[in-house]
């Protein structure tokens, strides 16, 4: 039966529900079911006290979500239209309060109704009238009539919406059934519709013929291409289980989970180049996943192919997503992208699945690209120190900014992969330094007057600079680990507190003494732990007064398990419960955190004053090297001018001849 939330529709004074407009089948069907069977009567009456609880709990401030309804009465799953009236009532509240709910929100929420939520909106707001306002200061009163902006989808021959599933600047997804075959598919439809213009069309038109020719378990798959009233659409493989982007926004993959996943994208992407397609946007949220966590490629509308007479991507505009592009896209050079630019995009992906984060990503496109082509991705390992070194160097290998020192086809990626994943060499090898320093040369090219220059004041101030910025790290470094370790004491001491409380209390509560072992034990870490904070920070800890807070606690928790020895459980209770007892633990906890504010005081002291001695030493170094590059250059222009006089015509004084 229902809970007593509110009387059954006999109990408050003989009213039944409204009867429905009769053009509605639905819910004359519904009616006529309640009228005839005791099942939905009971149903009825589910609704009806769950529909007003759920009003009440929004309308005092306590809101509940229809999962916590579901969750708290399990016989509603012999009554699912009640959870679907309830999904549908707490989307028409909310859009009542001012609220802006998203359709898509609750398709994600409640995917089981996907096909019948929207129905069930529209048909509470026609049929409901005015919905009871769930304001707090509202005391009841009747809102305005809810106007909502429902999702607005076109109508397709053959197909079924029933959700959007993603959009971009070209083109909406959606979630769909093919009526005819009974079976879901996407349904890629043009954004502008019959407006989209020539090349937008042409684009998805190439796309279609892209993936018609590629047959692969791990690229998605193309059913149809139709239009109607003008609006092109694909009708594509529906891959249930999102995109790769979407699952990467908890945490990356485990190493041997993103080697399976990028192997087996490796495959697809292998067999698309085998059909002379490049997908050049190969990026986490154009992978997908089924269910069981395959990966398929999808969204092939940057695809190139190999046989075509022209490009939809001008001579001179960079096609791709920035975070993923290869240099050669960043650059805009068509000659160069091909295949390798593939492998890069993979690298890109396993980057993130391995590191949870793109291999570069700054606040503006336009830094990002400037990173692409410029600077050097951080390695692997640096941000995640667990992944195998050789899963790292596949990965750097792919992320090559030189095309032709990439894998030579996504099938060696592959290889590799599997060989990494069997335990076995891989044919990868590491960047060694001397290749990452030409590589940095080549960033940065100096004159050589300058470089020479440089190179001589790098000889006389080599040591004094060294030893300058050896001893900054290692303080610093040092400073940094102890003011670590110091706040690992902080946080020990605090979780040692509260154990020692919570043994105390399991002590007076039980009546049993043998926590009063547990207690001693936790209260020696305790000391020892302190003890070992005065022996490194001895001015916090005596400026703090942690000691004596702590032995102020300590105090009267003994003597609370002296009672309990004796038998006199309640007493000890009342004492650790006292307000004397109260105050000691946050007299404690605040001298915690004062020791932990003076801990960072102390450090940041010391860190400016060896900032400070730095940068004294690397100014005379700099003094002195500029002095040294100033020498080195008037000689050698006095050098340049006793070799190459010249005289002037006017004065016939000798003229410095600075370039000969």
């Amino acid at each position: 039966m229902p809970p007593p939330l509110a009387p059954d529709w006999t109990a408050s004074g003989g009213r039944k529900p409204p009867a429905p407009d009769p053009t509605n089948h639905n819910a004359t069907a519904l009616w006529q079911s309640v009228q005839a069977t005791d099942h939905l009567d009971e149903a009825v009456r589910w609704s009806a006290a769950l529909l007003r609880d759920q009003a009440d709990r929004w309308r005092t401030g306590h809101r509940r979500p229809v999962e916590a309804y579901l969750t708290a009465y399990p016989q509603l799953a012999n009554h699912p239209e009640v959870g679907l009236t309830l999904a549908a009532s707490e989307f028409l509240i909310r859009a009542g309060r001012g609220e802006s709910p998203e359709f898509n929100e609750y398709v994600r929420r409640f995917p089981r109704w996907a096909t019948r939520l929207y129905e069930e909106i529209a048909f509470l707001q026609r049929h409901t009238g005015p919905v009871l306002s769930t304001r707090p200061e509202s005391d009841g009163a009747l809102a305005s009539p809810i106007l909502l902006a429902l999702p607005s989808w076109p109508r397709l021959p053959g197909y079924e919406l029933l959700a959007e599933l993603g959009r971009g600047g070209m083109a909406v997804v959606y979630h769909a059934r093919q009526t005819g075959l009974n079976r879901p598919v996407a349904l890629k439809v043009i954004l502008a519709g019959a407006q989209a213009g020539a090349s937008d069309r042409q684009r998805m038109r190439r796309e279609a013929e892209a993936v018609a020719r590629l047959q692969h378990p791990n690229a998605v798959q193309i059913y149809d291409i139709g239009e109607h009233d003008g609006c092109l659409y694909l009708s594509l493989e529906y891959v249930a289980g999102g995109s790769l982007d979407r699952r990467l926004s908890d945490r990356p993959l485990p190493p041997a989970n993103a080697a399976r996943l990028v192997e087996q994208l490796a495959g697809a992407v292998q067999a698309a180049h085998d059909a002379g397609i490049v997908h050049r946007d190969l990026k986490p949220a154009n992978v997908l996943l089924d269910p069981d966590g395959t990966p398929k490629v999808t969204d092939f509308g940057l695809a190139k192919q190999r046989d075509e007479a022209h490009r939809l991507t001008a001579t001179g505009t960079a096609a791709g997503t920035p975070s993923y592009m290869a240099p050669e896209q960043v650059l805009a050079e068509p000659e160069q992208i091909g295949p390798a630019t593939d492998i890069y995009g993979l690298g890109g992906i396993l980057y993130e699945c391995l590191t949870g984060r793109p291999p570069f990503a700054a606040p503006t496109t336009l830094e990002t690209m400037r990173q692409v082509v410029i600077e050097e991705v951080v390695p692997v390992r640096r941000l995640q120190a667990g992944v195998p070194r050789d899963l790292e160097t596949i990965c750097l290998k792919c992320l090559e900014k030189d095309p032709v020192k990439r894998y030579a086809s996504a099938r060696d990626l592959a290889a590799d992969l599997a060989r990494f994943r069997a335990g076995e060499p891989i044919r990868a090898r590491p960047t060694g330094p001397t290749e990452r320093a030409w590589r940095w040369v080549r960033r940065h090219p100096v004159v050589p007057l300058l470089a020479l220059t440089l190179g001589v004041m790098t000889l006389s101030v080599a040591g004094l600079m060294a030893w300058s910025t050896y001893h900054a790290y290692q303080v610093a470094g040092h400073l940094r680990e102890r003011e670590l370790h110091l706040h690992g004491l902080r946080a020990t001491l605090l979780r040692l507190d509260e154990s020692q409380a919570r043994y105390a209390d399991l002590a007076a509560a039980t009546g049993d003494p043998a926590w009063a072992d547990r207690h001693r034990d936790a209260a020696a870490e305790a000391d020892r732990h302190r003890a070992d904070a005065a022996r490194l920070a001895p001015d916090a800890t005596e400026a703090s007064g942690l000691s004596s807070a702590a032995e102020e606690v300590l105090i009267r928790e003994r003597r609370a398990l002296d009672l309990v020895r004796d038998g006199k459980a309640t007493d000890a209770w009342q004492l650790l419960q006292g307000d004397d007892q109260r105050r000691s633990r946050g007299e404690y906890a605040a001298a915690v955190g004062r020791f932990a504010d003076r801990v960072d005081e102390a450090a940041d002291a010391e860190l400016r004053q060896v900032q400070d001695e730095t940068l004294w030493s690397l100014a005379s170094a700099t003094a002195l090297a500029g002095l040294i590059g100033v020498s080195l250059v008037a000689g050698w222009l006095v050098g340049l001018r006793r070799r190459h006089p010249q005289t002037d015509r006017q004065s016939g004084a000798p003229e410095p001849a600075l370039f000969v």
